[in-house]
């Protein structure tokens, strides 16, 4: 095992357990930040450690980033605190929602970076940034949707979308992880 994806979910049966349901009320009600923070201090405190190469993957949803309500080294402490280092966390940032202000959202991940987090990219194929984007944040991982993975066997286009993806991840440096692959031929 090279990683752990930490997920939340919300109450089963409830109108928020799906974490899409749970996200987008957070988000309405401007909590977005409050509800990330929650998530990421469950996440590291009931992983039970990892080994000294494993990774912590993190959703991350963009505004988390530049939010008013953060503060510097909170989970940097959480971590120390639990035995991690920033250099077994990456950072998911969807593809889902737009990054609105590019400046202010660079300058964050390079402060992460430096403190040796990493940064992937989520949802790649399916949201907002496309390319521009992803060259943007130099990514460490892209995650390829799960939507462009499923039936790659019987697809040509599927899998020559791919490819590309597979031979500019080797140009950039940066690890590729398909999602959802669920049988043998995919």
């Amino acid at each position: 095992i090279d990683a752990w994806e930490a997920l939340a979910r919300g109450p089963r049966d409830s109108l928020f357990h799906a974490p899409s349901a749970l996200f987008d009320f957070a988000e309405e009600v401007g909590q977005v930040f409050h509800l990330e923070r929650a998530c990421r201090e469950a996440a590291i405190r009931g992983l039970g450690g990892l080994g000294p190469e494993q990774k912590l993957f993190l959703n991350i949803h963009p505004r988390t980033l530049v939010s008013p309500d953060f503060s510097p080294g909170e989970t940097l402490g959480l971590l120390e605190k639990h035995g991690m280092s920033p250099r077994q966390v990456v950072f998911e940032i969807t593809e889902r929602h737009c990054v609105k202000d590019f400046t202010l959202f660079h300058r964050t991940l390079e402060h992460y970076r430096g403190q040796g987090y990493q940064v992937a990219v989520d949802d790649v194929g399916t949201g907002y940034s496309g390319l521009w984007s992803i060259a943007e944040i130099r990514p460490d991982y892209l995650k390829i949707d799960m939507s462009l993975v499923r039936n790659i066997d019987t697809n040509p286009v599927k899998r020559a979308l791919l490819e590309t993806f597979v031979a500019f991840a080797d140009k950039i440096g940066c690890r590729l992880i398909a999602e959802g692959v669920e049988t043998p031929a995919e």
